[in-house]
């Protein structure tokens, strides 16, 4: 790949990343033999140690924790490990794979870094030539009555358009939710998006996380890692698969920002303060979960493709819903389409309210308000999350 040494030159290494980060083994020496791109294959032994040791120092401790120079320090030996891949003379589609996933995991654990810029544009650019130079699989299209429900539920208001000045003196300043109908409907993403092999082009070969389970209260609830375009095959083109997978709550915008250009910030956010919107990603196939919960920011769910049955139910009813103990304590016990009074008989005396949401609407859910989702359908979705300081 010709474009290799230009990310190369463009990596800005200080000296001094090195001592902060406890790097014994690599010498700024070292990098500059990497920057000249030459070769060097017990240079490559010694960046693959010291990648080790320091991926286990990222997960030892809560990871709010860790310094942010360790998480620059192993974006640089990300992109060193993957370098040494991609210069090898193997040219097996696995080879560019295996740097990807390097390149991702990296990203991830570097998100919100000035650093990470660099590295997300390169696991682009190798994506990309894959593609190119090698034949993608594709899938077949889910079928648009697979993406459609007849329920037409909605316990709340329900408005086209309204004026923010609206919006804010008659829900946002009471905290009242609301499905706003015909402010979306301008994103490509509704069309693009429906197409899974847009996604298979695009993103096939990046490496995202996978929740894996009903919900993540459940016991058996995991995460893994996999290919977007065996997580595309194995469940969003497969309603029979026993195991429900979810992209849910990633960052995947930032990830993969070409994907950014499909949608567009709801003006609604702009009533916030100066802190970033933050946007998150659900991507899953019909039945996924998000158990009954709160969040400590406003939120605008934003269907794009497929439909959802959110509940809502308000912060008063908090009582009346057996949140857990401890690290879970935004979360219900309660599972709300099946409702087990002998086990939890306050819950008679919440009001909850069901709404659908379908493709091309958003609903505005409070601060601290209690909401449940499933997906009706195959569904795709973006969350705007902000925060306000009249709040």
């Amino acid at each position: 790949m010709e474009e290799l040494l230009d990310y190369v030159q463009k990596l800005n290494f200080k000296s001094e990343l090195l001592k902060s980060c406890n790097i014994n083994l690599l010498t700024i020496d070292d990098i500059k033999v990497i920057k000249d791109f030459k070769d060097d294959w017990k240079l490559q032994i010694k960046i693959s140690i010291e990648y080790d040791i320091l991926y286990d120092k990222l997960y030892i401790g809560p990871y709010y924790q860790v310094p942010d120079d360790y998480k620059r320090m192993f974006l640089v030996l990300s992109f060193f490990k993957s370098l040494g891949i991609l210069k090898s003379d193997k040219k097996e589609v696995q080879e560019y794979v295996e740097a990807i996933k390097i390149l991702d995991v990296a990203i991830m654990i570097g998100s919100g870094l000035d650093e990470c810029e660099l590295i997300t544009d390169f696991a682009q650019k190798v994506h990309n030539y894959i593609v190119e130079n090698n034949k993608i699989e594709l899938v077949s299209q889910i079928p648009d009555e697979q993406l459609q429900t007849s329920y037409t539920d909605c316990d709340i208001d329900s408005i086209s358009q309204p004026s923010i000045e609206h919006f804010m003196t008659k829900y946002f300043n009471f905290h009242q939710p609301v499905k706003i109908l015909n402010c979306i409907s301008h994103w490509p993403a509704l069309d693009k998006w429906k197409d899974m092999n847009y996604f298979m082009n695009l993103a096939g070969y990046r490496t995202v996380p996978i929740e894996l389970g009903r919900t993540y209260d459940d016991d058996e609830w995991g995460q893994n890692l996999y290919k977007f375009g065996d997580f595309i095959k194995q469940y969003m083109n497969n309603d029979d698969h026993e195991q429900k997978a979810y992209l849910a709550q990633h960052d995947l915008f930032d990830q993969i920002p070409e994907l950014s250009k499909d949608f567009t910030t709801p003006d609604y956010c702009a009533i916030g303060n100066q802190d970033p919107v933050i946007i998150k990603s659900w991507i899953g196939p019909k039945n996924t979960i998000s158990t009954m919960h709160t969040d400590d920011k406003h939120n605008f769910l934003c269907q794009v493709v497929g439909e959802k049955l959110i509940i809502l139910a308000s912060p008063k009813e908090s009582e009346n819903l057996y949140p857990y103990e401890g690290l879970l304590n935004n979360t219900t016990q309660v599972d709300v389409e099946n409702l087990d009074f002998a086990k939890f008989p306050n819950v008679k005396n919440v009001k909850f309210q069901r709404i659908v949401l379908k493709a091309g609407q958003m609903l505005y859910i409070p601060k601290l308000h209690w909401h449940y989702v499933r997906s009706l359908t195959p569904s795709i979705s973006i969350s705007f999350w902000f925060n306000c300081d009249e709040d």
